[in-house]
């Protein structure tokens, strides 16, 4: 999948990281913390990292983990990664 193809939709966003983290989608809130709030941790971010550049064909690198650390700050990373494609 390309970036020309793909759209980044903040429910599937939010369902990958959900699915990622074993927690509802209701349970990753806008501004949730990945690792304070929703008991992430460095494997699980790895893991995030390897679905997202999947699902979004995007390069994330642990810099950009480290920056988004909750749903809206990867949305919007994840939107920047597509544009610049």
């Amino acid at each position: 999948m390309n970036a020309e193809s793909t759209t980044v939709d903040l429910e599937q966003l939010r369902a990958a990281i959900a699915e990622v983290l074993e927690l509802d989608p209701a349970e990753v809130t806008d501004d949730a913390h990945f690792v304070r709030d929703l008991g992430g941790d460095s494997l699980l971010a790895l893991e995030m990292q390897i679905v997202l550049e999947t699902q979004y064909g995007v390069r994330l690198t642990e810099d950009d983990l480290g920056e988004a650390t909750s749903l809206r700050g990867m949305y919007e990373l994840v939107l920047k990664k597509t544009a610049a494609g």
